[in-house]
């Protein structure tokens, strides 16, 4: 009895072991699984996110442009500030309002009527200008509304890309916008691209990407034809 006595011990204590087992084994696996999904947030993955830089691009007006790529997309990395379309054609200066207002025809001003603004801020066309296809350089062009999209969900969707643009060597100048009336508003508040399609709320509408410095946000929206925005231009593929 004493033998069966002892057995009976080893069978308890083995027993309990093997319903142990399975416990602690549930934590180590609990403690790997928490590991694995906090690494990406202490230690994140080098990402091809990251932009490079290093080429140049000249418009026909001898301004050169740094560059930068962001995923498959090669951008330039300052605003647009030629007076001349590719084939040489000047582009009329507008600096009265009543004139920008009624203009159906390419045009093109420099932030708040201020030629030393050129520099830092580029110039802002109206979207007749864009509709040249002649406004980039030989080898680029102004981008499309969908290339737009595609830059802001390569940065995680347009609700953050603005954002991500400002952390990345982007050069956001906030030039702000000319409206259809001529009068220039959001200086050193709001960035304005404009994107080659046209339509938008209105037939007459042409679509445009914009940023603030307050939010993360990159968004679309449409407006008139004769407003002044800001103008990037993209790689040909």
């Amino acid at each position: 009895m004493a033998i069966s006595h002892e057995s009976n011990q080893v069978d308890r204590k083995a027993w309990s072991i093997d319903r142990v087992k399975p416990f602690w084994v549930l934590i180590i696996l609990g403690f790997i699984i928490l590991g694995y999904i906090a690494y990406p947030k202490i230690y994140p993955e080098p990402m091809d996110t990251i932009p490079t830089t290093g080429e140049t691009v000249t418009d026909i007006d001898g301004n050169v442009y740094r560059t930068i790529k962001i995923g498959d997309q090669t951008w330039m990395m300052e605003n647009l500030k030629t007076t001349r379309l590719n084939d040489g054609q000047e582009i009329p200066y507008v600096t009265v309002d009543r004139e920008w207002e009624t203009r159906t025809s390419p045009g093109y001003c420099w932030p708040n009527n201020d030629p030393s603004n050129k520099d830092d801020y580029g110039a802002m066309y109206n979207w007749h200008t864009v509709d040249t296809g002649k406004l980039a350089p030989e080898g680029w062009h102004v981008p499309t509304y969908e290339e737009w999209e595609t830059l802001a969900e390569y940065l995680e969707g347009d609700s953050v890309a603005g954002g991500a643009l400002k952390e990345m060597n982007f050069s956001i100048r906030w030039a702000g916008d000319r409206i259809y009336t001529g009068e220039f508003v959001y200086f050193n508040e709001f960035e304005k691209y404009w994107c080659s399609t046209g339509g938008g709320w209105h037939p007459t509408d042409a679509q445009y990407w914009t940023i603030t410095r307050q939010e993360t946000v990159f968004s679309a929206s449409s407006h008139p034809r004769m407003d002044g925005h800001s103008v990037r231009c993209i790689k040909d593929n």
